[in-house]
């Protein structure tokens, strides 16, 4: 009895000591076609041809994270530890394949809704720990710019459409749940309000 009490506490501390993977997301530059000079032109900017979807994951209890307008805000006064849960719309391969996720996630960090001023007012995100169900995958380091930007989490998921990581370890059912979890933030000016306007999915192929 005494060897199975151990084990269990021994699999605990396993479990939570486990070091995550760290992923840097990546921002875009004066190159790319999706530039913009301020948060607003990025308002105005078209979406369609920038491979972004939404349809692959759902959101279980904030919609406003990920419903492609950037007048539209997440926002918390305690967002340390704030956990962001999506869940996927369809099995993956399935007859609508072609919207398969694809591991790249993209970002419009803080509030996006106004001016750079405003930006700079409230809190934005500086890291997330990323869960798939119960299992701690990455932690994502986010740049502190109102830019778009983006970071890969695929080498996780295979994405049969791209025939990208056709050897990871997971394939995402309906039942899955994918969890962000805000661990670190870039602090406000004024505010105590930490803030993201966009949390979006690229489609496959990649």
């Amino acid at each position: 009895m005494k060897l199975v009490l151990l084990f269990v506490v021994y699999l605990a501390f396993v479990h939570v000591n486990a070091q995550a993977d760290t992923i840097y997301a990546k921002v875009i530059g004066t190159e790319d076609y999706r530039y913009a000079y301020s948060p607003r032109d990025y308002r105005h900017k078209i979406w369609e041809g920038w491979g972004i979807r939404n349809e692959q994951f759902y959101i279980n209890d904030a919609p406003k994270s990920s419903d492609k307008n950037l007048k539209t805000v997440w926002s918390s006064d305690s967002a340390v530890g704030a956990r962001l849960k999506y869940k996927p719309h369809r099995d993956a391969g399935c007859f609508c394949c072609g919207n398969d996720f694809n591991g790249v996630i993209c970002l419009f960090n803080g509030d996006c809704s106004d001016d750079i001023n405003n930006w700079m007012v409230h809190g934005r995100i500086k890291s997330f720990n990323i869960y798939w169900n119960d299992t701690l995958l990455s932690n994502v380091q986010l740049y502190d710019t109102w830019h778009f930007q983006y970071f890969d989490i695929g080498v996780y998921f295979k994405c049969t459409w791209s025939a990208k990581t056709l050897d990871a370890p997971y394939e995402y059912k309906m039942s899955d749940q994918l969890t962000f979890e805000i661990a670190e933030v870039y602090e406000g000016t004024e505010s105590d309000e930490s803030c993201f306007s966009e949390l979006l999915w690229k489609n496959a192929p990649n």
